[in-house]
């Protein structure tokens, strides 16, 4: 027995909302999930000694110190297979770096040498040099040679170790505003208006700011 139509367009309505959803909930997971924050230092080690040296059982032993069995038996494991008795805490703090700090740092100074000079690079492009950079230095993930291009997840870590670099979108530039407002003009300027405002000694009230509304800079000559 078919559905009536309506009874059937609302069971679609209903498979596509769930749909949506469920993409937009592993979008929003993915990009604002935060790990679990590890035990500390003196837990693992008290955890270590109590299985190792004691004689205690990983499941009692995590159970009572609240930490995670499996997290206690990959130490423990560790510890017998280097022939220690100790455990030495090294918790894992973010993921494998492709670049070392010296040549994010090149990246970085050239990216800002660019915007500088009016080229600023969008996001494709700036995953483009970093995907370049890589392979000119042998050290592209096999990821990153599939698409031809540096991941969503390296920008963003890239940027949040560069906080001096930012998105922004992007403005049209004349040529000549671009190389007048440089730093000998600018202090022209305000060395002027210091200037002017010591001899004439204007108060505040008499300061206006003139800006390029209903003033064009461009003369129309007469014919």
């Amino acid at each position: 027995m078919m559905p009536a139509r309506s009874e059937l367009a609302f069971r679609c309505c209903c498979l596509e909302t769930r749909k949506d959803v469920s993409i937009e909930y592993c979008i929003m997971e993915k990009a604002g999930s935060k790990k679990r924050k590890g035990p500390e230092k003196s837990v693992i080690e008290e955890a270590v000694s109590e299985v190792l040296e004691k004689g205690q059982s990983i499941n009692r032993t995590a159970l009572a110190l609240n930490i995670s069995r499996a997290y206690l038996a990959k130490i423990v494991k560790k510890v017998k297979t280097s022939g220690g008795s100790s455990y030495e805490h090294c918790p894992n703090i973010g993921n494998r770096r492709i670049f070392t700090t010296e040549q994010e740092n090149m990246l970085a100074d050239y990216l800002k040498t660019a915007s500088k000079m009016c080229h600023g690079l969008r996001r494709h492009q700036a995953k483009k040099l970093g995907f370049d950079y890589a392979v000119t230095n042998d050290i592209c993930p096999p990821k990153w040679k599939e698409v031809e291009t540096a991941t969503d997840d390296w920008l963003k870590g890239f940027m949040s170790r560069h906080r001096d670099l930012t998105v922004r979108k992007p403005e049209s530039t004349f040529l000549s505003r671009a190389t007048s407002v440089n730093k000998a003009n600018v202090s022209t300027v305000f060395e002027k208006l210091n200037t002017v405002l010591q001899r004439y000694k204007f108060p505040p009230h008499r300061i206006f700011n003139a800006d390029e509304t209903g003033c064009s800079t461009v003369t129309n000559p007469r014919s």
